[in-house]
């Protein structure tokens, strides 16, 4: 995944057992393109200005670091 200043990442386990990864950051901004080389989609700028968002395309999820 191609990402804007990345500062850390945690793995989350839903009810459904799958895994997800959350992302933290300390920009506004992020950019994303997927999880890995095996699923990549278009780019997609999101906004974390609401403090968290989540990629309409691979589902992870994208935290501003207080």
């Amino acid at each position: 995944m191609n990402l804007h200043v990345p500062i850390g990442s945690v793995k989350i386990i839903y009810p459904s057992n799958k895994v997800k990864v959350e992302k933290l950051i300390n920009t506004n901004t992020i950019a994303c393109t997927g999880e890995d080389e095996n699923s990549q989609h278009p780019k997609v700028y999101l906004s974390l200005k609401m403090g968290v968002n989540k990629c309409p395309y691979c589902g992870t999820f994208f935290r501003k670091q207080q």
